[in-house]
């Protein structure tokens, strides 16, 4: 099993007070480790939760989701924006709901999650993508919601195939409703075995990671807007979709202006909005409440760079996210940092800058940043995109770069430490 799956270990069936006692002592000394997290400045105290609660008490996600309405976000891309806009939507329903605002989407995390507000009817918990089969046996969600697969991490996270394979493997024992994107074809093949399935048509078609078909193991024949296999393999036809400025809803049109910047912010919307719609919600009032959003999460949408400007902040982390960048910046007045780091949670290989089509950019001011950033500027170089400034600091590459358009695009450590509120 690669490393930070958070796998949990199942201990022997306890009796029912056994159980409770159990519970609460996972919940006490969690909340302890939180308080003291806090205290002693090492952070929000979420993960800390989480983390010794599970140590006590591996069932707990069980005990904490029983009776509530939980919904499971999972994707490579997207998964923190559409679990934040539809938390939105639930809320602006009057409706008390818990969420990993923070992007705390391994089991850890959603633990705490849970045991931050037991009394909320409704929890909405974004997931990794490799914990999404755990997630499933231990919280039984009500509905589960999927956007893509790509290449994400690969020295510590299964190969995208095998992702699917687990996903295919688990959603088809348990009865829950799925919302799914239709653009993805390994998406399309886990989800293939599942009977409620809502295929929501987000306007994007994935070409990255989905050369072969998922089924037959042939090539795929891939066009501007759909993909079919000679086996018979192919785009589901969608109940929702994306046209424009308007969410298509069995036969509805709703309306949809977002205050966020990005056009992808409209697919992830689009899964936001299908699901507020499968769980009862007024899908236009729906759209109002995500409307309303600034910004996703706990994460600022804008930083300062320390010389009285401030850049867009911009999650880049893989090809697929890359792409879909490129696509807003080529031809554009931006200049941009590229931020790249190699924690654990970044993934210490980047060797995927490789497959990113950073040629597109040659015309842009561009900075690198980050324990990588001459990793950056050499991909750059040869892409004709020479870098004018190569930093440590993200902010210290900013302010080589002229203008007020300035994009900074951070890898998962670096947008983190910048975004968080």
């Amino acid at each position: 099993m690669p490393p930070g799956t958070d796998r949990p270990t199942i201990p022997p069936p306890a009796t029912p007070s056994g159980r409770r006692l159990r519970s609460t002592a996972a919940l006490g000394l969690g909340g302890l480790a939180s308080g003291l997290s806090r205290a002693l400045g090492r952070g929000n105290g979420n993960q800390i939760r989480g983390r010794v609660a599970l140590a006590v008490d591996p069932e707990l996600p069980r005990t904490l989701a029983r009776g509530r309405r939980v919904v499971l976000v999972s994707a490579t891309n997207g998964k923190t924006a559409t679990a934040s806009m539809l938390a939105a939507a639930l809320r602006a329903d009057d409706l008390a709901v818990t969420t990993n605002a923070d992007g705390a989407n391994l089991l850890a995390g959603m633990t705490s999650a849970l045991a931050a507000d037991p009394t909320a009817p409704v929890a909405v918990l974004e997931c990794d993508e490799a914990n999404l089969p755990f997630a499933l046996e231990l919280m039984s969600p009500e509905l589960v919601v999927l956007g893509n697969l790509s290449r994400d991490q690969l020295d510590r996270h299964l190969e995208v195939r095998r992702l699917a394979e687990r996903w295919k493997d688990v959603l088809a024992r348990f009865p829950t409703k799925v919302i799914a994107s239709n653009s993805d074809p390994n998406v399309a093949w886990a989800v293939e075995d599942v009977e409620d399935v809502t295929w929501v048509d987000t306007g994007l078609v994935s070409r990255l990671d989905n050369a072969i078909c998922p089924s037959c193991r042939e090539l795929l024949d891939l066009s501007a807007d759909t993909w079919t296999c000679a086996c018979g393999f192919s785009r589901p036809a969608a109940a929702v979709s994306l046209e424009g400025d308007e969410l298509r809803l069995d036969g509805r049109r709703v309306p949809l202006e977002l205050r966020l910047t990005w056009s992808w912010q409209r697919a992830n919307a689009a899964l936001a909005l299908a699901a507020a719609d499968a769980l009862g919600l007024d899908a236009a009032e729906a759209a109002v409440a995500v409307g309303r959003l600034e910004s996703v999460g706990n994460r600022r949408s804008r930083v300062d760079v320390g010389d009285g400007r401030s850049a867009e902040l911009v999650l880049a982390k893989n090809p697929s996210s890359w792409s879909l960048l490129i696509d807003e910046l080529e031809g554009s007045s931006h200049a941009l940092v590229i931020a790249q780091d190699d924690n654990a949670a970044d993934g210490t290989d980047p060797s995927w800058l490789w497959d990113v089509p950073f040629e597109r950019l040659q015309g842009l001011t561009i900075a690198t940043a980050g324990s990588r950033s001459l990793d950056v500027a050499v991909r750059l170089a040869h892409a004709g995109c020479r870098p004018v400034a190569v930093e440590d600091d993200p902010r210290v590459a900013a302010r080589a770069l002229p203008g007020d358009d300035l994009v900074v695009a951070a890898s998962y450590t670096i947008f983190h430490g910048m975004a968080l509120r």
